[in-house]
């Protein structure tokens, strides 16, 4: 199993996905969640992924978001409704998925 939880959310820009990424990092420590590795970071490549272990977080610009399709490749895994304090948006709107791997 890669992981148990697969996030795929859209971001504006790469400025955007940086700052989000450092924010779910800081925010994921602090509930002793610790990130594995991550890519994208230097926010040149319209793609951030973290690696938490049993989390994989995937923010995408638009474009790129389109292109990669992971959707489509995880379409057979389960999707997970979820709720937070941020507005959530179906993917057709842009906003984020959940795959849930087990």
């Amino acid at each position: 199993m890669i992981a148990d939880f697969f996030v795929i959310a859209t971001v504006r820009n790469d400025r955007h996905g940086v700052a989000l990424a450092r924010e779910l990092v800081a925010r994921l420590k602090a509930e002793g969640l610790h990130r594995r590795n991550a890519a994208g970071m230097d926010g040149e490549t319209g793609w951030v992924l973290l690696d938490f272990n049993e989390v994989v977080v995937h923010l995408f610009v638009e474009q790129t978001r389109e292109f990669y399709d992971l959707e489509h490749l995880w379409s057979d895994a389960p999707r997970v409704e979820f709720e937070g304090t941020a507005r959530a948006e179906s993917p057709a709107d842009g906003g984020s998925t959940i795959f849930h791997d087990g």
